[in-house]
């Protein structure tokens, strides 16, 4: 599954990707990725834990977590924030 990231914090590496199903996903992106909004991220979008996605963009494996799945906008902001 693919999805493109709509937001994202830099502060704490939460990153907010929008899934091709018009879902959002919220991931902590980790080990200092350099993650840019307009990133189309690929892999399990649908579920939470720690997992590899590949930023087509960039073309590289990243290390997330997934915080949370099928999120508002109002839950997606309150976990970038947290």
């Amino acid at each position: 599954m693919r999805g493109k990231v709509i937001a994202y914090n830099p502060r704490n590496g939460m990153g907010a990707i929008q899934v091709e199903d018009g879902s959002i996903t919220v991931a902590e992106f980790i080990g200092g990725c350099d993650i840019e909004i307009g990133d189309v991220m690929q892999g399990d979008l649908h579920q939470d834990g720690g997992f590899e996605l590949y930023n087509v963009t960039q073309e590289e494996m990243m290390d997330v977590s997934i915080e949370g799945t099928d999120c508002s906008r109002q839950m997606a902001s309150r976990l970038l924030q947290t």
